[in-house]
């Protein structure tokens, strides 16, 4: 087995929290995020374009979808293409 190390191109992209990650990839290559803000107990969506294969990390937009009580904690996420767009 080998032991790899963590990567150093990681960036945050939304500073309200990450727990609970679910993740999907459109047919566009575009990056779609539900994820859980631990410190405001919402739950979050983040949208990351991808242009030539590259995410563009300083156009993700990150959105509360909840915020009533404690939720997003057993979230999931798909997406599906309406017209021309993909919709999570």
């Amino acid at each position: 087995m080998t032991v790899g190390n963590w990567a150093t191109n990681a960036d945050v992209i939304s500073s309200k929290g990450g727990m609970y990650c679910r993740m999907a990839i459109d047919g566009d290559d575009g990056i779609h995020i539900a994820h859980y803000d631990l410190s405001g107990v919402n739950l979050l969506y983040t949208y990351v374009p991808v242009s030539g294969g590259i995410p563009q990390k300083d156009q993700a937009k990150t959105i509360i979808v909840d915020s009533y009580s404690s939720v997003g904690t057993y979230c999931t996420i798909d997406v599906a293409k309406v017209g021309n767009n993909y919709v999570p």
